[in-house]
């Protein structure tokens, strides 16, 4: 098969990409209707309920979700290749004619991509009157193998469970003991699969299945996917949603990007906002001589843990002496920055709040919205959308804008330091070049990290990217006692336009502290998301993302810190906050296609290096016949498959069986540190590697005797030992990080045929 899989890959190669096959379909199209101005609003305002409860788990399961206004057009089925299917939930009719849509539906599905409905269909009636026809909605549910009859069953009393699948149904909260009203739906096709069923216990022949999964599709009749009141915090799911989008879309052909793990392990990254840079700080090791946050965090967490990286983006304003800046803010940022786990970020120059409110959006979006009828109250929390609150503290210590002099930021205010007109090139060009003036030789400004509301428009984001950096931040992602659900884990990223940026893969301590307000020890409650985004299933990178504000109380300090040493004792490869949303871009980018059974080239991926197979136990890498693959790991049922970076264009190869105690060729079973350019032989292996803290990495090679590891730094010096395999893998460090890349080689014996 190893033979076979090559020769046909190398076959295509040669040819060309014209005659490669398909890449795999990640896309979901997500319909919404909105009056909104392409570029400046995003999914939070128009598609809100699938970004907020849908998306994560659909990220999970390696789909990306583009977000389609209905009102720029449908496209054709064969314009979109790439699109696996097309997801529908709405919260109000439809402006288009629904006829269209319905028969737009329909094509997709005779194209053989997906329709899933969540809800109720987004009309009623047509556009200049009379009701849509029964015939035509009748053609449309049977297209999803479902019998629909016009009469809602609006009284429950006497509904019960006919039946329950109980790996489907009920995964976080049991249903209401009173049910909910619901759409009468049948299964017409034996091939539609019902995982919950209620019926009226008085009449026959009344069941109706409100759960269900087939070659279609899928739909989930409205309120019985998840428990989201409008205005509550509190959510959790009915539906186990990686289950039922696994069915509905049919994943399980997809390698999925992971944006979780790295190296076989998991990805941890660190970034601080520079909110509270002034704040005179309340510790008692620093309240006589009035020492400022920053400095405090400089020297109890930047210098205090010289292993972890993280990433500082000062305010611009914070220190430019012609804003609100000393000499002394210059010094300590170049302090700051000269430090070697430091990577350089910028928190903008000028801190905006409301981003569309910066360039008069808000008002477009409110005017908009109610002349369209579809204005809606806010919700009543404050991770009501996937952003952050970003108000930071003042010099006074108390809780309100950076530099600002106020507890809160008035109505209206658009950004902590309103200066004059909002200049957007200035937030970000500007905050950069002010910033890299300020950093030593060699290191610049690697990321933006977006400010208030966390919703810059496709114009920032896009300066952005033509400034060279990578972008991130807003997310609040939290599963722990308080938000009880991985409802609140938010996806990858945010689209706005035609354009993204990663989210920020934990929330920071002002969800925690009452947004600074109380509970300054809240932020240590961040180590129960973090445990329940990795058991029963890694959901989401390590990220511990905190405001120069922690400085201040000694509660805050000590609440950092405590996350901190238990970052230290995990199993971990930390990496700097732009590294991430380089991974993230990747997550995006990447595309699979398939190229021989059990074989997939990947390719387009920026810096995401790790593919997941889920429900794979009885199968393992064959690296023989792959090429760009350095290791495996299997978590649990899952298989985390570690690509080379060097290698832009990978060829993974699976096969059925577990993996073998002595491999033909090297595999990376874990490591700390990234590893990249890896060359193996029979008798030998090198590579390069570099990272943060110890490197410990642990390889399965082809000799289950001792090998003779070489490692020449880039300092000048190097050294060699003798490494002895335990429990089936040979463990070692390249030694303690250093600036530049080591390398490292690997001899043994060969192993007699």
């Amino acid at each position: 098969m190893a033979c076979a899989v090559l020769a046909f890959w190398m076959a295509h190669a040669a040819a060309g990409l014209s005659a490669d096959p398909l890449p795999i379909p990640r896309r979901i199209l997500a319909p919404h209707d909105s009056p909104l101005p392409r570029g400046l609003a995003g999914p939070e305002v128009h598609a809100g309920n699938i970004q907020r409860l849908v998306e994560m788990p659909l990220n999970h399961l390696g789909l990306v979700v583009d977000y389609l206004n209905v009102r720029e057009g449908l496209p054709s089925p064969d314009s979109v290749p790439d699109v696996r299917g097309v997801l529908l939930w709405f919260d109000g009719d439809l402006s288009t004619d629904p006829e269209v849509f319905l028969t737009w539906c329909e094509s997709m599905i005779d194209a053989g991509k997906r329709v899933v409905l969540i809800g109720n269909l987004p009309f009623d009636a047509a556009i200049q009157g009379g009701r849509i026809p029964h015939r035509r909605l009748d053609r449309f549910w049977s297209y999803l193998g479902l019998r629909w009859r016009d009469d809602p069953v609006q009284i429950t009393y006497r509904t019960v469970v006919a039946n329950k699948v109980s790996a489907m149904v009920e995964y976080e909260r049991a249903l209401p003991v009173s049910l909910l009203p619901y759409e009468a739906t049948r299964a017409s096709s034996p091939r539609v699969r019902s995982y919950l069923t209620v019926r009226d216990r008085d009449v026959r022949d009344s069941e109706a299945d409100l759960v269900v999964t087939g070659p279609a599709g899928g739909y989930v009749a409205e309120n019985y996917l998840a428990y989201h009141p409008k205005g509550a915090y509190f959510r959790q799911w009915y539906v186990n949603p990686f289950e039922f989008f696994r069915e509905a879309f049919a994943t399980d052909d997809l390698p999925k990007p992971d944006t979780t793990t790295l190296c076989g392990r998991r990805i941890y990254y660190s970034h601080i906002d520079g909110d509270g840079w002034h704040n005179e700080s309340e510790v008692a090791a620093y309240k006589e001589r009035h020492a400022a946050s920053s400095e405090v965090i400089c020297r109890e967490i930047l210098e205090a843990f010289p292993d972890l990286p993280v990433t500082v983006g000062p305010i611009a304003a914070d220190l430019d002496p012609e804003w609100s800046g000393t000499r002394d803010d210059a010094v300590l940022a170049r302090r700051i920055f000269a430090l070697p786990n430091v990577e350089a970020g910028s928190h903008t120059y000028s801190h905006p709040l409301d981003w569309a409110a910066c360039i008069g959006g808000a008002a477009a979006i409110r005017a908009a919205s109610e002349a369209d009828g579809t204005a809606e109250d806010e919700e009543d929390d404050n991770l009501s959308v996937f952003g952050a609150g970003g108000t930071g503290t003042n010099r006074n210590g108390r809780a309100g804008p950076s530099g600002g002099e106020i507890r809160r930021d008035p109505p209206g205010r658009e950004a902590s330091y309103d200066r004059g007109p909002f200049e957007l090139r200035r937030e970000i060009e500007g905050s950069i070049a002010f910033l890299n003036r300020l950093c030593p030789p060699g290191k610049r400004v690697a990321i933006l990290q977006w400010s208030g509301n966390c919703c810059p428009f496709e114009e920032a984001v896009s300066q952005a990217r033509e400034a060279g950096v990578r972008s991130l931040n807003g997310g609040d992602s939290r599963f722990d006692a308080e938000y009880p659900s991985c409802l609140w884990v938010a996806p990858v990223g945010r689209q706005v336009g035609g354009r993204r940026h990663a989210f920020a893969s934990n929330s920071n301590e002002e969800t925690y502290t009452d947004l600074w307000m109380d509970r300054y020890f809240g932020f240590r409650d961040l180590l129960e998301t973090v445990r329940r985004t990795e058991e029963p299933v890694r959901l989401r990178a390590f990220n511990i993302y905190f405001h120069m504000y922690s400085g201040e109380k000694e509660a805050s300090l000590a609440a950092v810190k405590s996350n901190l040493e238990f970052a230290r004792r995990q199993e971990i490869v930390p990496v700097t906050t732009s590294h991430f949303a380089g991974i993230a871009d990747g997550f995006y980018a990447a595309r699979i296609t398939p190229v021989g059974p059990l074989a997939w080239r990947i390719q387009d991926r920026d810096l995401l290096q790790t593919l997941r197979f889920d429900h794979a136990e009885a199968r393992s890498v064959d690296f023989g016949a792959s090429r760009g693959v350095i290791g495996e790991r299997h978590v649990r049922d899952r298989l985390y498959v570690a690509l080379d970076p060097s290698a832009p264009v990978a060829l993974l190869v699976l096969r059925e069986g577990p993996a073998r105690a002595g491999p033909a060729l090297p595999c990376l079973a874990d490591s700390r540190w990234p590893v990249w350019d890896v060359h193996a032989g029979a008798a030998a292996c090198s590579f390069r590697t570099a990272g943060f803290g110890p490197g410990d990495m642990a390889w399965r090679l082809p000799t289950p005797g001792p090998v003779r590891v070489r490692v020449a730094r880039g300092d000048g010096t190097a050294r060699e030992v003798r490494v002895e395999p335990r429990d089936g893998l040979h463990r070692f460090s390249p030694g303690p990080a250093s600036a530049a890349a080591a390398e490292v080689s690997i001899e043994w014996s060969p192993v007699a045929p």
